[in-house]
């Protein structure tokens, strides 16, 4: 039935061409005839202002689709979906693209298509962000609008008001598109914008466009100031820049002006931004505060337009709650991430009120770290970290993985070369080296290896094996040995040297109270298995200030004498190949010490750690720091020095009988190849080198142990 309709039409058409001919030649009057698709009359030159036939009445498609460049993937799919559909009905449109090779003389022609000549093509942008138009010109019908949403609204009205196909209808016959059916919505905009009174119609976006970041914003602005005021600005280099709005970037600044918008005698709005990874968002913040909002003309006159210091960040702009029960680890990790990328201070917008909590740490299945390379401020916020129901065993490794890890701006450097390490061994390795020449050009501290010697091996209580040999140095670019930082050992051979470039800009962590909530489980038998979780610090040059440790949960002492053993921990605080840090005022809590007798009877050794460790670092100084637990009373609990029965931490409880061996706490901090560890005006009960310590100072300090495996200058004074 179908194809017989179509066998009509052929027929019909071509008496109908013959009657018009006839009619033409016998009363002389013009019926408009444009079979070549200018928009004129082929025989009066006069503009073709007739309704169009888009499927006559037969059912024959009289029309193609006409697709510009750059539509948006929903008005693709729209026009493909209403294809498909129509064409498993049998009736066949084409779609092609802004080609001339694919002309026709009807069109509907979508968005702004260029290609058939200069009576069709039509500035969408005149049309504002939410305007359309529905117009005939000749025997073409032009479909466009001021945004890619508005357009598809466009298509979407003329597939079924003008077409007719809605809800499935396949039953298109003749279908015309009428002169009183054309459509033309331009927006009108109350909003406009000019800079010292000079209109910013016809500005462009000078910006960066070689880059992604500031090509975003430059994005977005343009998008937003269109939507605004219908104003739309071309995006162009900064080289390009004349009647513009500038973006570009400035030195870091801290304070007012890291984010600037200002006016320059060139009529420019200017947008200045010393740290990229907030260049978006400020962006946005100065479209809201300054544009959005308006209802009448706007005019920039005034030199600094916007001013917003962008060199801090604040937890809770990346979703942390601070409420001492949401778990804000991935939160506080997603600023530190973000201000690590530009150098920006890491603030808690809450202070003293936030308490965040910490829990676990894995993020899609990982064991991730919360990583600071910048200066931090807490403002006496707290933070809880609850290892209450993690255990040793775990296979995430969780509870071996600091939370917080200050780390360098650079990588470690392993040394390898043969000819290299032969030649520094023939120079002479050993404690009257004045210079080693690794060609480095910058300040670092060294370790250099010999896997073939083994030392600090120790026999008796705790007996080691030792490891190989192995110690710190600090040289300046040019090779010079710290006069600080000798070598304590002959190297008669090499097998690799460790490079650590010294950071050359200093941070400050500081201001922030930590509490750790202790694992509850039962480590007997367990010893080696070693829990982490607190700040480690990795990055020569960094100072912790007024950062405070509390301990929570532990086994009591009567828990103990029934058997239990706590986990041991590695130090919430733990310094590990770096140089010169500084603990400054900060509060320190000894952990409890775990007699094994108890709970293995007849078995002996106790278990415990530290609050502190420093590993192959040089220069850790701590200053007015305190032990929150140094003096305790017969149960363990923190008392004032002189309080009635007041004892040392590291003593023994008349719980335990008379059992010397099972101290109430372990003492506050051990290190293993450190040199140059120095104590000022502190409180803590240790003072311990368990291997290889060069040089230590303990001055105008209260201490209860001092434990030394090593060599050089040691300062005790008051």
């Amino acid at each position: 039935m179908k194809n017989f309709k179509k066998l009509l039409t052929v027929l019909l058409a071509f008496a109908l061409v013959l009657s018009a001919a006839f009619a033409l030649s016998a009363c002389g009057k013009c019926v408009h005839v444009d079979d070549d698709g200018d928009g004129k009359c082929d025989e009066c030159a006069e503009p073709y202002q007739g309704d169009l036939t888009l499927i006559d009445e037969y059912g024959i498609v009289k029309f193609q689709f006409v697709m510009a460049d750059g539509l948006s993937e929903d008005i693709k799919r729209t026009i493909d979906d209403l294809t498909r559909a129509l064409k498993s009905a049998d009736i066949e449109i084409a779609v092609v693209e802004d080609k001339e090779e694919t002309i026709q003389v009807c069109e509907v022609l979508i968005g702004d298509v260029k290609s058939r000549g200069d009576n069709f093509i039509y500035d969408s942008r005149t049309l504002g962000k939410e305007g359309y138009i529905m117009k005939l010109v000749g025997k073409k019908l032009l479909i466009n609008a001021g945004s890619p949403e508005t357009l598809l609204t466009a298509v979407q009205t003329f597939i079924s008001n003008i077409l007719g196909y809605e809800n499935g209808n396949t039953d298109l016959y003749d279908v015309v598109m009428k002169v009183e059916d054309q459509k033309e919505s331009i927006q009108s905009y109350k909003v406009s914008l000019s800079v010292n009174g000079t209109d910013m119609k016809g500005y462009t976006i000078a910006t960066d466009t070689e880059n992604e970041i500031y090509m975003n914003s430059a994005l977005y602005l343009q998008d937003a100031i269109y939507g605004k005021t219908g104003y739309w600005l071309e995006i162009v280099p900064l080289a390009e820049a004349d009647k513009s709005i500038i973006i570009k970037e400035v030195p870091k600044k801290a304070g007012n002006g890291s984010f600037k918008v200002s006016t320059n005698s060139d009529n420019q709005l200017v947008i200045e931004c010393g740290y990229y990874n907030k260049l978006y968002d400020s962006v946005v913040s100065f479209y809201i505060d300054k544009i959005s909002a308006a209802k009448e003309p706007v005019n920039f006159k005034d030199e600094v337009v916007m001013s917003t210091d962008i060199s801090v960040i604040y937890y809770e702009d990346y979703g942390a709650k601070g409420d001492g029960k949401t778990n804000d680890f991935e939160a506080i990790k997603k600023a530190h991430d973000v201000a690590n990328e530009c150098g920006q201070t890491v603030k808690s917008k809450n202070t003293t009120k936030a308490k965040y909590y910490i829990s676990d740490t894995t993020l899609k299945g990982a064991v991730e770290q919360i990583i600071i390379k910048t200066n931090v401020d807490w403002g006496g916020a707290k933070f809880i970290i609850d290892d209450s129901k993690l255990t040793c065993t775990t296979k995430t490794g969780m509870h071996a993985t600091h939370v917080f890890s200050i780390e360098p701006d650079y990588q470690m450097e392993k040394k390898t070369n043969k000819d290299l390490l032969k030649k520094i061994v023939e120079a002479g390795l050993g404690p009257d080296t004045k210079k080693i020449d690794l060609g480095l050009g910058y300040d670092a501290m060294i370790i250099p290896y010999n896997t073939s010697h083994k030392i600090y091996r120790r026999r008796g209580y705790s007996g080691w094996e030792g490891y190989d040999m192995r110690e710190i140095t600090v040289i300046d670019k040019n090779g010079n040995v710290d006069p600080k930082t000798p070598l304590a050992f002959d190297f008669n051979s090499l097998d690799y040297i460790e490079v650590y470039r010294l950071d050359e800009v200093p941070i400050t962590v500081q201001n922030g109270e930590f509490t750790t909530i202790v694992s509850k489980f039962n480590a007997v038998g367990t010893d080696s298995n070693y829990f982490y979780r607190g700040i480690q610090v990795l990055r020569s040059n960094t100072t912790l200030k007024n950062v405070e440790h509390y301990v929570e949960g532990e086994f009591t002492l009567e828990e103990q004498v029934a058997g239990k053993v706590g986990v041991a921990y590695n130090g919430f605080y733990s310094v590990s190949t770096c140089n010169n840090v500084t603990l400054d005022t900060c509060v320190l809590t000894a952990r409890r010490c775990f007699w094994k007798g108890f709970a293995i009877p007849g078995g002996g050794g106790t278990q415990g750690t530290y609050d502190i460790q420093v590993f192959l670092s040089n220069k850790t100084v701590f200053k007015n720091c305190t032990q929150s637990n140094f003096w305790v009373d017969d149960d363990g609990r923190a008392v004032e020095k002189g309080a009635p029965g007041a004892k040392l931490s590291m003593s023994t409880s008349t719980s335990f009988g008379n059992n010397s061996d099972a101290r109430m706490y372990w003492g506050i901090g051990g290190s293993n190849d450190a040199k140059n560890m120095e104590y000022y005006n502190c409180v803590l009960s240790r003072f311990d080198a368990h291997r290889g310590m060069l040089n230590g100072v303990i001055k105008e300090t209260e201490i209860c142990c001092i434990s030394l495996v090593g060599g050089g200058d040691l300062l005790i004074e008051n």
